[in-house]
């Protein structure tokens, strides 16, 4: 369940104040501060923010409509169950399914109108 994910996450996270002067001076001399001025394509799905790092993913999610980009979201991106997005949405599970499958065959059509397959950025069932 996505919960768990979050909750094993925020285990491992310290906040910046908490950190030694030693460790911060590391972060600052590493390439890290340049991980965080890649994150520019976000999108808010209910709660979430969920970062996308792929321009050519991030343009193609950006041409559907907010729906059906806010299932693949929730389904690809945090990994949950349709049971769980349709918990989270209020939407049937089996409606849930219907959304991921078109919106899916839609993202294949852009991304291969694009020159990328499909399989280059989700898995091969599509579903």
């Amino acid at each position: 369940m996505v919960f768990q994910e979050l909750k094993r996450q925020m285990g491992k996270e310290i906040l910046f104040s908490d950190m030694e002067e030693d460790d911060l001076q590391a972060v600052e001399d590493s390439d890290a501060n340049e991980a965080y001025d890649l994150i520019e394509n976000e999108f808010r799905v209910l709660p979430y923010t969920v970062a996308v790092r792929d321009d050519a993913l991030y343009e193609a999610l950006a041409q559907l409509d907010d729906r059906d980009r806010d299932v693949l979201l929730l389904a690809y991106w945090l990994n949950m169950s349709d049971m769980d997005i349709s918990d989270e949405t209020g939407t049937p599970r089996r409606t849930v399914n219907n959304i991921k499958r078109r919106a899916y065959e839609k993202m294949r059509k852009i991304l291969e109108g694009n020159g990328y397959g499909a399989n280059t950025f989700f898995p091969k069932s599509g579903a």
